[in-house]
């Protein structure tokens, strides 16, 4: 639920559409309310990462400064009078944290299985009796960690150790494509895939219809676009 609040607000806050941005704030401060409220580390970390850089990135006008500074105000107040940062953050910090752990693993684990199949992958079919093995490898028993330690999470390297590169290739593509869509600026649309690797990171939304439907829209623009280049 975290990761596709985070999603949207990215999609919110830099999509280029003057009708899109009507009412703005207002529904930043109510996806961020909601957010905040699901005290999904993953969640708060990709949101804090889409903040500061979207205000990196645009001219700071009096609105967005005042907005600014009460977030900050806010975010210092919840860290340092509430039990919110220990309730979120707390898990970073303790050692073999079964949620830390799965992220970790996710990563590691996705690497190594993926290099032993680069080109097509494990298959759908094999996929979790491999990571899951692999994992047992790497990370002794579920015991010890607790069974969620487990999880695959990584959305972008489970797909790449299940289909391989080829796939991975295409997912790619279509995603940079969708982000142009959202953004002319190339190097924001390169920084927005960026982000949202971070943000499906937390999560394995491999098989989310959400995410495809934005690779197929990727798609779909490259495609007008190539054929708006030969009709010129």
């Amino acid at each position: 639920f975290a990761t596709f609040l985070v999603l949207v607000i990215l999609i919110l806050l830099f999509y280029e559409n003057e009708q899109y941005g009507k009412r703005k704030i207002e529904k930043f401060i109510l996806l961020s309310i909601t957010l905040i409220s699901t005290l999904s580390t993953g969640g708060i970390i990709s949101y804090l990462l889409v903040l500061t850089f979207y205000f990196i990135s645009k001219k700071m006008s009096n609105e967005k400064v005042i907005l600014f500074i009460v977030l900050l105000l806010s975010g210092f107040y919840i860290l340092n009078f509430t039990n919110v940062s220990n309730m979120v953050f707390n898990k970073i910090y303790v050692k073999n944290n079964p949620s830390t752990m799965s992220r970790t693993n996710s990563i590691k684990t996705n690497l190594i299985i993926s290099m032993d199949r680069p080109i097509l992958g494990n298959g759908w079919d094999k996929i979790d009796e491999v990571f899951q093995e692999k994992s047992y490898e790497l990370l002794g028993s579920s015991l010890q960690y607790g069974e969620n330690s487990f999880h695959n999470t990584n959305t972008l390297l489970r797909i790449l150790s299940t289909h391989g590169i080829l796939f991975s290739y295409i997912y790619i593509i279509g995603l940079l494509r969708f982000f142009k869509y959202i953004t002319k600026d190339k190097v924001k649309n390169i920084i927005l895939f960026l982000l949202y690797v971070i943000v499906v990171s937390n999560e394995n939304l491999t098989l989310n219809c959400v995410l495809y439907i934005m690779i197929f829209l990727g798609i779909k623009y490259k495609l007008e676009d190539n054929y708006e280049t030969c009709r010129n």
